[in-house]
């Protein structure tokens, strides 16, 4: 009797581990293959060319007005080697070059905000030369953003209001700016 209960449990093992093996594609279904990624499908972005010495010097003098001077400042090399690099007679060196790529960097992400050239009178009231002549980081490349965008900033406020002035308009007190804000508030409202 033994027997024939190991026989029938045996059996009964089989089949339910034949079943499990039979079913276990339905319960786990494969995986769908991905389709291989065809290299052309993917848009590739032209190489921008790299710009010359004398293109990266005349980018910067066209947003910043430097003279060669302050240009040579700001670079921390002679006057002299301003020239040459205009004229394609000599390259900058490891330290200038980084420099130069700084700067450049700088007058690109002016560009970016909208800031097209900073004018004169708000590149001299910034101290900007002086400040330039320090900087050798990224932080101070961001100061240096700053304070040119608030100077020129500045500089076109104070411009406006001149403006207005002219023609014979104030600004509002605080007490009518707080008047009219109430009331637009109040018509919005409605």
């Amino acid at each position: 009797m033994k027997t024939l209960a190991k026989a029938a449990l045996s059996s009964a093992l089989l089949t339910s581990s034949a079943w499990a093996a039979a079913d276990l594609p339905r319960l786990a279904p494969p995986v769908p293959q991905r389709a291989p990624v065809r290299q052309e499908a993917i848009p590739t972005v032209a190489a921008q060319p790299e710009l010359t010495t004398a293109e990266k010097l005349e980018r910067i003098t066209a947003v910043i007005p430097l003279n060669k001077t302050e240009l040579a400042s700001i670079l921390q090399v002679a006057r002299p080697t301003i020239y040459a690099w205009f004229d394609g007679e000599q390259s900058p060196k490891d330290e200038s070059n980084r420099r130069l790529q700084f700067f450049t960097d700088l007058v690109t992400r002016l560009q970016e905000r909208g800031y097209d050239q900073i004018n004169a009178r708000a590149l001299k009231k910034s101290g900007f030369v002086d400040f330039a002549s320090n900087c050798h980081d990224m932080a101070a490349s961001i100061e240096l953003e700053n304070l040119l965008i608030s100077a020129q900033d500045e500089l076109k406020k104070n411009s406006l209001m001149n403006l207005l002035a002219q023609r014979g308009i104030s600004p509002l007190s605080r007490e009518e700016q707080e008047h009219n804000l109430q009331l637009n508030t109040r018509l919005q409202g409605s």
